[in-house]
């Protein structure tokens, strides 16, 4: 029995104690090329690179002449380099006419893709993928934790934005859970 209680308190935790962070609507933006460049002091050359950012798309903001969101996290991975996540406040960013990261500690873009099939979209869905035209600022360091992140050079880019489910899907694997639990307590018991 009180394996029981314990799973029932922790499902119960889950739902409701820690419920900001169920109700926060995760998305994750990833844009990914190929390009050149350097990340903490080692050189890269046409190399996949994949830049994604972590934000809760209920906390997206309009400033009239685009939709943004501050991620919470953002890492940049270079295939045969690694990863490391850039250390400033960086937004995602949708121009409607551009998606992208932006550095807002150097108030410097790091990579946009460009895609009319941005004209509509608020941050808050999945889309993609989407490729265009990447705008960046070649040569701009951006600070990671093991030192920075440079982009010398970087081909037609790829969006894709997806949103982790929100608390209701959370909700039906909770119960769904409890139910087995409960099922295989009644199995095991002689009433």
């Amino acid at each position: 029995m009180t394996t029981l209680k314990h799973s029932i308190l922790v499902m119960a935790f889950v739902l409701f104690g820690s419920g900001k962070m169920l109700m926060a609507d995760p998305i994750v933006f990833e844009v990914s090329a190929v390009a050149s460049g350097q990340l903490n002091g080692v050189n890269f050359d046409q190399s996949e690179l994949v830049i994604t950012g972590y934000a809760n798309s209920d906390e997206t903001f309009n400033i009239g002449y685009g939709i943004g969101v501050f991620n919470t996290q953002t890492s940049v991975f270079v295939d045969g380099v690694g990863t490391d996540n850039l250390t400033g406040l960086i937004q995602s960013f949708n121009n409607f006419s551009a998606f992208g990261f932006g550095d807002i500690d150097t108030d410097l873009a790091i990579a946009f893709v460009t895609n009319q099939g941005f004209a509509d979209w608020d941050l808050t869905t999945s889309i993609g993928p989407l490729s265009g035209e990447t705008l960046f600022n070649p040569g701009a360091k951006f600070q990671t934790v093991n030192g920075s992140f440079r982009l010398d050079d970087i081909g037609i880019a790829t969006l894709t934005a997806t949103t982790i489910p929100e608390p209701a899907t959370a909700s039906i694997f909770v119960f769904l859970s409890l139910s087995s639990l409960l099922r295989r307590r009644r199995d095991r018991c002689d009433w």
